[in-house]
């Protein structure tokens, strides 16, 4: 079955040329959008920039909330959110500005936020984002405002800005040089409503005093030299948080200073978004790291995952990290498919391009076209954690099809719809498969060639 040319591809090398890697796996595209209006509160608009992959269904969604004590810095405040970056990585992401408190008491930071959650719902179906994979992140007073969300909830506030129908519950918030409660915090006087009692309103504002057992996961991060909010803020909520038995991670620096949102913090709020979905964690770019040997990937290697009996049509063979990207290798067995009118069945891939190389036999494949009845792939199962990272299947009609045979190379870019209209017999195929973003596991071999 494996007899034609299955040599042409015996050694996968790790020196894969970055510019062809970058070119073929970064064509999903990808929209932007800067001053949205999230809200209105007394006739004066609540702003955001917003990113997403153009036609992305399941997507989790960010939202930044940046720092300035509460009353100074913007959502382009320096080392804020990238919402580009973001969607590239597969995100609705949002930055937002709300209503400052030298102009607008509290709680009306904190208000704007719940308004900004509540539009992302409103909202989801539109930009395909997954209502229950809502996630925050702030620094300094952002990273305040995001655990409060977190532990308090909508809290007793008067909902503002609009949307007051829709949904603001989060599925979990990472607070970057935090304050977690006001009354030890020097500037903690800031948070001043013009009414009520003070004292009370900033307690109900410390998230350290709002945690309980329907608290949201949090991730903390937090520098010793931290010269705005004192590394006893984060110890003692991160004490709270473990005594309450609330899931969370505390990342503690030393030399960090007042943090922002640096490659490092990315890094871990992708790793912890990863563990709390079940899904590989991603590697952070080594932008000056490069492998110095090849990975062989050998007849033998390749007829014996073919041949093995786990499995089933798709079967990874190895992923292997090239250095600033992971490349795998797939073989793939599809017998007799018939397709009765129009629509095709098959999948989009958010993050991993494919390149096929048809083995033997032939078929009619379709790519391109416009995806419907979109269902997102489970983020725990075997397609997504090992073979081809964060899918989305569905039908479409109007793409392009052609008639492929052995010694055929197809390029499918991820992003791009692609699925079998018909197989008379079968169709054996390798797939080449660089990821870029590093969604699938480096250093996974199949376990029928495991040595």
């Amino acid at each position: 079955m494996l007899k034609r040319l299955l040599c042409a591809l015996a050694i996968v090398s790790t020196a894969w040329p970055a510019a062809a890697v970058a070119q073929a796996g970064r064509r999903v595209t990808l929209t932007l959008v800067q001053d949205v209006i999230y809200g209105r509160v007394d006739g004066s608009a609540l702003l955001a920039d917003i990113g997403y992959p153009s036609g992305g269904t399941g997507l989790p969604a960010i939202i930044y909330v940046h720092g300035g004590r509460w009353r100074g810095g913007s959502r382009d405040y320096r080392e804020s959110l990238d919402v580009a970056q973001w969607a590239g990585f597969g995100y609705f992401a949002m930055t937002i500005d709300y209503r400052l408190v030298g102009s607008t008491p509290a709680p009306a930071p904190y208000q704007d936020l719940q308004c900004a959650i509540r539009w992302v719902y409103a909202h989801a179906d539109e930009y395909g984002v997954d209502p229950d994979r809502i996630y925050l992140i702030g620094d300094s007073s952002g990273g305040h405002l995001v655990a409060l969300a977190a532990t308090l909830g909508e809290g007793p506030f008067e909902p503002t800005g609009g949307w007051d129908d829709a949904r603001s519950d989060i599925r979990a918030a990472v607070s970057v040089s935090g304050p977690y409660d006001l009354d030890t915090l020097s500037w903690g006087d800031l948070w001043t409503p013009i009414e009520g009692n003070v004292a009370d309103a900033r307690r109900l504002a410390s998230p350290i005093r709002q945690i309980a057992a329907d608290t949201k996961p949090i991730l903390v991060l937090h520098s010793d030299d931290d010269r705005s909010v004192p590394i006893q803020q984060a110890i003692d909520m991160a004490d709270a948080l473990d005594a309450a038995g609330v899931e969370h991670d505390f990342v503690h620096y030393t030399d960090r200073g007042h943090m922002r949102i640096t490659d490092e913090v990315i890094a871990a709020t992708r790793e912890f978004i990863a563990r709390l979905e079940g899904r590989p964690v991603p590697a952070p770019p080594r932008q000056n790291r490069r492998p110095t040997a090849a990975t062989d990937v050998t007849r033998a290697d390749i007829q014996a995952v073919f041949d093995s009996s786990d499995g089933g049509i798709d079967r990874q063979i190895t992923v292997v990290d090239i250095g600033d990207a992971n490349l795998a290798v797939g073989v793939l067995h599809r017998e007799t498919t018939t397709t009765d009118g129009d629509a095709v069945r098959g999948l989009i891939h958010n993050q991993v391009t494919e390149v096929y190389y048809i083995v033997s036999g032939e078929g009619m494949l379709m790519t391109g076209g416009t995806l419907q009845s979109p269902e997102a792939r489970a983020p725990d199962s075997d397609s997504v954690r090992v073979l081809v990272g964060p899918s989305v299947a569905g039908t479409a009609s109007d793409g392009h099809s052609r008639q492929v045979s052995a010694g055929d190379v197809v390029i499918i870019p991820a992003g791009v719809f692609h699925g079998w209209r018909a197989i008379e017999d079968h169709v054996t195929y390798l797939s080449i498969r660089p990821d870029l973003d590093r969604v699938l596991p480096a250093g996974y071999v199949n376990p029928a060639i495991a040595r």
